[in-house]
């Protein structure tokens, strides 16, 4: 039984293991590269006949770079020009014993992340990445530092050519993006050299590298930054807020280096921030407004929701009102329309008109009743509710002294406080009749109490 169980487990193994090996096998076989016919230059492109063997002496000027590159959807193409013929004894696709090589440096702390390599001994296009990072990028003098672990290779017969270039030839390699982030849109720095081993750089490498120069690494005094065309260059540092009339304006920390090692910087994003740059608002419900009014003088009910508008200048904009008809619904439930000069509303009457006469002529306004003073209006006047009094007799005052002597019959109580008999007086005529209480007297009759004092004799 345990037996079985081993073989078991060797069996899970084994097919585990062939899953695997597929997986790798499928990855390491790219599509074939389409060999560029335009190519780029890097800014740093020329090196003199200065090193032996000539297959590994890289060669260029201004008018006949040294240095070339290219890309795809698939591939990124590497491309030298050596002095010395690099083609091998094997035929097409054959090389020298020697190796072509470009360090990439992609994330701009100098130092380098991958190394590619065409390998004529190996007769090998591989990639190699530098981990540990032993040492910056510095050619002056050379830095040491081999890449460290091989991460794919193909065979030269189809990631690799030789192409003739005069008395000079061009060799060149294709590496596949599918095992790394290898585009130019990430801005790699590339420092082309040839090497005795296929994970070096130890033999030639562009002169001008040891020069100061735009993507050497270092900030010579005609520059800004490093590395060329990288975004948010920690060397590009600028100011984060600045205030543009009432708007606030914003950036990130960082411009970009641009292709000549000068600091682009952001633009600003200007936007209304409340309380910033003196603005008073940044959206609509920071203006808080008022939602009804009336209206008196057009006689309306008006209304509008309870937010204004922030405009463009950061301030608060009113809405518009928007009323209703005039003495409608809305006005009179609403409004304390009592008051407004027009007789709406089931009113009856204004404050301050005259309503009919309330008594005929030469009949009593002003009289007194046990000491209480009384006034029927001459009028009828229009009440705090818009409503006609009805000639309502009102109580003027009570315990009035100018209702003392009352007055005599026939006579009205004048300003003067004179009686006068020029005006006929109404008086009702109240009668009233004396009670006559009989009350039986109470008789009490007590007893007779005797009080005595005996005499007490003491022995």
């Amino acid at each position: 039984m345990k037996k079985n169980y081993s073989i078991l487990i060797l069996i899970i193994f084994l097919i585990t293991s062939l899953i695997f090996f597929q997986a790798i096998l499928v990855k390491a076989q790219p599509p074939s590269p389409v060999w560029p016919t335009e190519w780029l230059t890097p800014d740093c492109n020329t090196d003199p006949s200065d090193e032996s063997p000539k297959q590994l002496d890289i060669i260029g000027d201004a008018s006949n770079p040294a240095a070339y590159y290219a890309e795809d959807e698939n591939y990124l193409y590497l491309r030298e020009r050596v002095e010395g013929n690099p083609n091998g004894k094997g035929g097409a696709g054959m090389f020298t014993q020697h190796n072509w090589v470009v360090v990439v440096e992609q994330t701009g702390d100098n130092y380098y992340d991958y190394l590619f390599s065409l390998n004529g001994k190996d007769e090998k296009v591989q990639i190699w990445k530098n981990d540990p990072q032993a040492a910056e990028i510095d050619w002056d003098p050379i830095f040491n530092d081999p890449a460290e672990i091989p991460i794919w290779n193909g065979s030269t017969s189809v990631y690799a050519r030789i192409d003739p270039n005069g008395s000079y030839w061009f060799v060149s390699w294709a590496i596949p993006k599918s095992y790394g982030d290898f585009t130019l849109g990430s801005n790699p720095t590339l420092y082309f050299s040839t090497s005795g081993n296929a994970n070096n750089y130890n033999k030639d490498h562009l002169d001008c590298y040891e020069e100061p120069f735009c993507g050497n690494g270092v900030i010579d005094d005609s520059e800004q930054c490093e590395y060329p065309n990288t975004p948010d260059n920690t060397y590009c540092f600028q100011t984060t807020q600045e205030c543009l009339g009432p708007k606030l304006g914003t950036r990130d920390a960082y411009g970009d280096c641009n292709s000549i090692c000068g600091c682009a910087y952001d633009p600003f994003t200007y936007q209304c921030v409340e309380g910033q740059c003196g603005a008073l608002c940044d959206q609509d419900e920071d203006c808080p407004q008022t939602t009804e009014k009336c209206d008196y003088v057009n006689r309306v009910y008006c209304t509008r929701d309870g937010y204004g508008t922030c405009d463009e200048n950061c301030e608060c904009l009113e809405d518009d009102w928007i009323c209703g008809d005039p003495d409608d619904e809305l006005y009179c439930l609403n409004c304390a329309h009592c008051g407004d000069g027009v007789v709406n509303c089931n009113e009856e009457c204004e404050p301050g008109d005259v309503g009919d006469r309330c008594l005929p002529e030469n009949t009593t306004i002003y009289y007194c009743i046990n000491n209480t003073s009384y006034e029927t209006p001459e009028y009828d006047s229009c009440n705090a509710t818009c409503q006609w009094d009805n000639c309502t007799t009102k109580i003027i005052t009570e315990d009035d002294d100018r209702c003392q002597p009352l007055p005599p019959p026939n006579c009205t109580w004048c300003s003067s406080g004179n009686f006068e008999s020029s005006f006929s007086l109404n008086m009702p005529s109240f009668n009233f009749q004396r009670p006559s209480f009989n009350f039986p007297k109470p008789s009490f009759n007590f007893p007779k109490f005797d009080f005595s004092i005996s005499k007490f004799n003491f022995p």
